[in-house]
């Protein structure tokens, strides 16, 4: 038995209910990412209700009987005393964890800098992310400061700054986003591309093909309420999935992946050339 299938029954143990297959899907994504060497971040991207805080809470629970440090953060006071109500264990504020004052500005407000993670083989989870922001209160603005100003890159500068941490965030898409911003930019691939990390969002697509479907939706679309363009749009897309499961053997991740159980059918980068290989052949 390798490291991950172990950890995923001993998360199963601690769930102490039968999974739906959402948290299932969750539960082996997140036992290969703790035992992988793939990345760092891991996104788990779910509706309300769908039990993701549930299931991390078996996680936790699981890799602290392991003696595997664990650290619970969340963006207000509110959603780090429901975290740990979940989890049975103490969760504080992203600020409280990871600044520190250094001084007091000419305003007489604080200003706050990254602490040093001196953490070892720590997993920080964060959840509610929706709400976190890339931009906070700037010098000389009439506020405390913290850090860079944003939060969710000092949050990943944080968790990086330890000796091989990592980092689960969780939220829910269809919340509100921080104020003035349309999507969240902890659950939005444009953003936290650039940190790396898998998406562990509780689709079974493979994000390389919803990838390519979403480029040949932007290609061809005039927006969700223009029928005909839509009608259009899916004409161009199925022939493009069709072709992306012929080519891999399956359009879902835990099977190409082998997270569902079987063989691992194909490798992350050879996906995502195909999907853009295959993208630019139909739009010429």
């Amino acid at each position: 038995m390798d490291r991950a299938t172990f950890l995923y029954k001993d998360f199963l143990k601690h769930l102490d209910v039968e999974p739906t297959p959402c948290q299932d899907a969750m539960l082996r994504q997140t036992a290969a990412f703790v035992t992988g060497d793939d990345a760092d971040i891991l996104v788990v991207n779910g509706y309300a209700g769908t039990g993701k805080t549930t299931a991390i809470a078996a996680v936790i629970d699981s890799l602290s009987s392991l003696k595997v440090p664990c650290v619970l953060l969340a963006p207000t006071g509110r959603s780090a005393k429901v975290l740990s109500g979940y989890a049975g264990r103490p969760a504080q504020t992203i600020h409280k964890g990871i600044y520190r004052q250094k001084s007091v500005g000419d305003d007489g407000f604080g200003q706050f800098s990254l602490t040093p993670n001196k953490a070892r083989s720590t997993l920080f989870v964060v959840d509610e992310v929706s709400l976190i922001g890339i931009e906070g209160v700037q010098q000389g603005s009439g506020g405390a400061h913290f850090g860079s100003g944003n939060l969710l890159e000092d949050l990943v500068t944080f968790v990086r700054n330890g000796s091989d941490c990592r980092l689960i965030l969780i939220g829910d898409s269809a919340q509100l986003p921080p104020v003035g911003m349309e999507e969240s930019p902890a659950l939005s691939p444009d953003f936290m591309e650039g940190f790396g990390g898998g998406m562990g969002g509780f689709t079974e697509t493979c994000g390389a093909l919803s990838g390519a479907v979403a480029l040949v939706g932007y290609a061809s679309s005039n927006g969700p309420n223009n029928p005909v363009t839509k009608k259009g749009t899916y004409k161009q897309v199925a022939p493009l999935v069709e072709r992306f499961r012929n080519m891999e053997g399956s359009t879902l991740c835990g099977e190409l992946t082998g997270l569902a159980g079987g063989p691992r059918l194909q490798q992350c980068p050879k996906l995502i050339e195909d999907g853009v290989r295959l993208v630019a052949e139909h739009l010429g």
